[in-house]
């Protein structure tokens, strides 16, 4: 004679489990949705998109319970509504109303399964938190591992670290807008090594009036006006990129008998940046992508 499954009232614990591992499941969704827009997504983008996360959730949650009594989060711990509700009453439960339609029950799991349910809860939520720093770390490491030997260089004047070949020199000068009368501060920072291959890091102070133009446009803006003052140079490539997490642009282009790869980053009201300089006869190619992923502005330190 087969036996039923033990069904009771879930604890508080695996409600909680449950309900982080639905809200995980909709941040990663929607977390994988902004990798494919067709316009920028500003970082502070995905802080208000977790604390949104909640009640954001709370429509597709009530379409769940009407349909299936349960949720991704409540199946995995076997914890479903007694009965089908309306989309209407599911709605109001999902939403913490005063009348909550309905009762959870929970389908008795093994021991296996709780404990396994409890390990992807935190894993799902240590993700979602830190994973961001846990990226950066495990670059960073590696970065450490292949250019050893090098200056690990902070300014937290400017604003960022870098690893740099030798201690870089500073430079700082006025540096006239186009089509304008005003002028911005322009403050470089610049490594050599032989031979005859330049690491420079620098930056500018955008104007206040640009802090609603998209990055987008800023970059291709900027990087039009620098290649101009460039004579005599042929473009090579240019394209948009993401440093951590920030709107960048990498480009390349041979200036006479020299090449220069570099990245222009925006990090909030700050433009950086980053070029190597080196012979075209050269048949050692420079550290560059190390050089560039080393670069940390000081908010992802």
């Amino acid at each position: 004679m087969n036996k039923h499954p033990q069904t009771g009232r879930p604890s508080l614990l695996s409600r909680a489990c449950a309900r982080l591992i639905d809200y995980c499941l909709a941040f990663g969704f929607g977390l994988l949705l902004s990798l494919v827009l067709p316009f920028d997504v500003n970082p502070l983008f995905y802080v208000l998109f977790a604390m949104a996360v909640p009640p954001l959730f709370v429509p597709v949650e009530a379409a769940l319970l009407s349909k299936w009594k349960t949720t991704a989060g409540k199946a995995f711990f076997g914890i479903s509504l007694d009965r089908k509700l309306s989309y209407k009453e599911a709605f109001q439960r999902a939403f913490f109303m005063k009348k909550r339609h309905g009762v959870l029950q929970q389908t008795k799991p093994r021991l296996v399964r709780v404990l396994l349910g409890y390990a992807i809860t935190v894993a799902l939520l240590a993700f979602t938190v830190m994973s961001k720093q846990l990226t950066e770390y495990t670059i960073g490491f590696e970065q450490q591992q292949k250019i050893t030997g090098w200056v690990q260089y902070s300014s937290k004047e400017a604003g960022f670290h870098v690893h740099f070949p030798t201690d870089p020199q500073q430079e700082a000068k006025e540096m006239a807008l186009p089509h304008s009368s005003g002028s911005v501060n322009y403050n470089e920072f610049k490594s050599q090594t032989e031979p005859h291959v330049t690491y420079t890091v620098s930056y500018i102070d955008l104007p206040k009036k640009w802090s609603f133009v998209s990055s987008k446009r800023i970059l291709r803006g900027v990087f039009d006006v620098l290649f101009k003052l460039e004579a005599a140079s042929e473009l090579i490539g240019k394209d948009f990129t993401e440093h951590k997490s920030h709107s960048a642009m990498d480009f390349h282009y041979k200036k006479g008998d020299e090449e220069v790869v570099g990245r222009l980053i925006r990090v909030g009201q700050r433009l950086f940046k980053l070029t190597i300089s080196y012979p075209a006869s050269a048949t050692d190619r420079p550290i560059s992508h190390e050089f560039l992923e080393s670069f940390i502005p000081e908010g992802n330190a």
